[in-house]
This record gives C-alpha cells, structure tokens and sequence, in this order.
C-alpha cells in the first residue's frame, strides 16, 4: 500500500466521529476521567483539588476534540464566547447565586430533626464562603465540567432527542461518569459510601440537578458560564448546607427533595420544554451545534 493509498484513511475517522458525534463525545469524556480514577487509586495517591481538576479534564477535552471535529476553529470560537457569556438577565445570576442555596436550605428544613440543630454560623464562617466558591468552580469541577455537558452536549441532545429526554439521558450519563470516583475513598464517604442505595439516590439526585441547569442554560442564550454559575453554586453551598444543619449533614435526601420539588415546578410551568423554545429564537444553529 502507498502513501496515497492510505491517505483517506484520517478522513474516514473524521467523517465516522462527525456521524457519531455524541457516541464519540462521551466515549472521550468517560474515557479519559475514568482511565484518570483508576490511575489514581492504583497509585494510591491522596485525593486533592489537584485530583478532581485532572478527572474533570475529560469533558472539557472530549468538547474541544469534537467541536473541533464537527466545526472547526469557528465552532472552537464560538465555545469559548459562550463560555464566557456574561449577558443575559439579571434575574438568572440571582437564580445560579441565591436560587440554589435556598432550594437547599428548603430540602434540608422540611428533613426531621434539622430545623432543631440549625446553626446560623459565624460572620467569620459566611466570610469564607466567597473564597470557597472560587476554589470550588475552577479546582470542583464546574470550570471544567461544563464546557462539556452543557457546551458540547446539551445543545445537540436537546435537537436530537428534545429537550425533556435529552436532559435526562445527559442526566443518566453525567451521573455515570462520577461512577468510578466511589473507588476513591473520600468522594465515596461524601457520598454515602459505594453501596447500591447509595449510588441509586446519587444518580437521583443527579437528574433534577440536570433539568435545572437545562433551564437555566436554554434561557440565557446558551451561556456556559451561567451554568458553571449554578453547577458551583450547588458544590460549594453543600458544604455550608451541612454546617447550617448538622443534625442531617450526612444526609443524602435533602438534595433530592429541593431539587427534585424545583425540577417539577420547572417541567410543569415550561410543559416539558425548559425553556427551549427561547433558545431557539435566540440562538444561531451553529451556537447549536450545526456543522
């Protein structure tokens, strides 16, 4: 065979990844943040801000490879513009920064025993919060995790499957792709221990988290940023969440129930379409993910 036999060959990869475009996203994302976990606990390294900006590298890398592939530079610009989409109505800010904690603070008050052992923290407590929610969206995952789920993926799961289904498939998959961090010690004792319960409620949990950041995402235009906003908000606030209410720190329910009981509310007050319909109208196929 000649070199110019075997010229068509990148081509052909090319064309079967655009054909397959989500398959491949996630095969990459999933790949790469799960070859990272076992290459950790195999080493037996300790679990730092260090470790999750490795795993979380997956989605970020699987967004540029494949956006890359179906658009180009052009579609590489373009994510990055609405990774930094600042924009859009003031009222989702107070959504992604307020909305959250209190939808928080509603799951963790309506859990027995909580409201007794509520903690109202000191100034100096609450004074730190900021700092943490820095370090929580660029070293937690948010900065990294987004560019992927929501930059990459939701856009074009929403067209293929609409974006009811589309969200909660993303849901099933975002959740499964934290799956090998229960081989990690400390992430596995955040989160109930890796016991089929506990995953289970995890995987619950994860699936209204993902409507609301649908919601968000479908009604300012896209922008990534606004959901890094929501995604660190949810992250950084669970740890003040637990300090507020000790007697339930452990728990796993008070997520489901305020996310859960906000999810309902946004399906039924959007029939299904979170919001879909104005990101269509206000959004260029191309920032959709058309080729």
């Amino acid at each position: 065979m000649t070199l110019r036999d075997a010229a068509p060959a990148p081509s052909g990869l090319l064309n079967l990844l655009r054909r397959h475009a989500l398959l491949a996203y996630f095969a990459i994302a999933l790949a790469f943040s799960w070859v990272v976990v076992a290459t950790w606990v195999g080493m037996g390294w300790p679990t730092t801000f260090w470790t999750i900006v490795a795993i979380t590298l997956g989605p970020t890398v699987a967004s540029l490879v494949m956006t890359g592939v179906t658009q180009g530079w052009a579609g590489i610009r373009m994510l990055l513009a609405r990774l930094v989409r600042w924009r859009v109505p003031p009222a989702w800010y107070a959504v992604a920064l307020l909305g959250i904690p209190l939808i928080m603070i509603f799951g963790m008050l309506v859990l027995p025993g909580a409201a007794a052992s509520f903690d109202p923290l000191t100034v100096g407590t609450w004074l730190g919060y900021p700092w943490l929610f820095f370090l929580v969206t660029f070293l937690g995952g948010p900065f990294l995790e987004e560019p992927g789920w929501r930059g990459f993926a939701l856009p074009r799961m929403q067209a293929r499957f609409g974006p009811f289904a589309g969200t909660l498939l993303l849901g099933l998959l975002w959740a499964a792709w934290h799956y090998p961090q229960y081989m990690m010690p400390d992430w596995a004792a955040q989160n109930g221990g890796f016991r089929p319960a506990s995953v289970a409620i995890y995987t619950l949990s994860v699936i209204p988290l993902t409507v609301i950041l649908t919601w968000v995402f479908n009604n300012t235009r896209g922008s990534i940023l606004l959901a890094i906003l929501t995604h660190a908000s949810i992250n950084a606030f669970s740890v003040y969440a637990a300090r507020l209410f000790p007697a339930e720190a452990e728990s796993q329910l008070y997520g489901i129930i305020g996310f859960g009981t906000a999810a309902v509310l946004i399906l039924v007050l959007t029939r299904g379409r979170l919001g879909y319909d104005r990101y269509i109208a206000e959004t260029t196929p191309f920032e959709r993910g058309s080729a």
